[in-house]
This record gives structure tokens, C-alpha cells and sequence, in this order.
């Protein structure tokens, strides 16, 4: 679970994807296509498959790891589409991959909170 501040106050969901595999080394969220610039966009994907680590897509900040789940961010600069990716270190069984773009409030830089602390950068344990 993780907890972002500085989208904007009404209306901050844009629009989401999400998209579900099976035995390959990456997976992906499906395309949506983001109705404003300058967007938060936070990607998480799961594995059935344990021991696996996950490598984000360029462009995209890893902020918390397991050996079965992962989650990124990144501003996305443009209107357009838009999807979440990661590089998984083995072919696994089933995968899903997940994402949603929030609307910034202008000049604005989120943080984000993970289990009730500020993170910068790191791992951390799901439960």
C-alpha cells in the first residue's frame, strides 16, 4: 500500500489500465491514453511466482519491492499513452500489471508515503 500527496484536490484520477499474462520475462499495465501533461503515473504488478525481482521500465522510479509485487511512478510528461512496464528476472506463471495517472495541481512535485513514512528511495517488504 502506498500513500501519494500533492495531486490535485477534485477530480485527481485520470484514467487507469490494467492487463493479466502468463510465462513471459516482462509484463505490462495495457495502454491508456492521458487526458492531461505533466501526470503522476504509478504502476504496481504481481507475480504468482516467487523469488523474482523486478526491473522498471525507463523513465520509471521503483519505490517498493518484493519478491512477488512491485511499484513505480513517474511524471509523465506528455498527453498521449501511456502504461506501466517492468522486467521480470525469470519467466513466470501468472502476472498482472495495474496503473493509474493522476492529475497534478499546477507546479506541483508529489511525495509519497509508504507503511506511515516519508520514503525517498528503497525497499520495502509487502505484507
Amino acid at each position: 500500500m502506498a500513500e501519494y500527496s500533492g495531486v490535485a484536490l477534485s477530480n485527481a484520477l485520470d484514467v487507469t489500465s490494467g492487463n493479466t499474462g502468463t510465462s513471459q520475462a516482462s509484463l505490462n499495465s495495457g495502454t491508456s491514453t492521458t487526458n492531461f501533461a505533466n501526470e503522476l503515473i504509478v504502476g504496481a504488478g504481481s507475480t504468482f511466482s516467487p523469488n523474482v525481482t523486478f526491473t522498471p521500465a525507463a523513465g520509471y522510479t521503483q519505490r517498493a519491492t518484493s519478491t512477488r509485487e512491485a511499484l513505480q511512478d513517474q511524471i509523465g510528461v506528455a498527453i498521449g499513452a501511456n502504461n506501466s512496464a517492468m522486467t521480470l528476472s525469470a519467466s513466470t506463471g501468472i502476472w498482472i500489471g495495474v496503473m493509474a495517472a493522476f492529475q497534478l495541481p499546477p507546479k506541483t512535485t508529489p511525495s509519497y508515503i509508504l507503511a506511515g513514512k516519508i520514503k525517498l528511495a528503497g525497499s520495502v517488504k509487502f505484507r
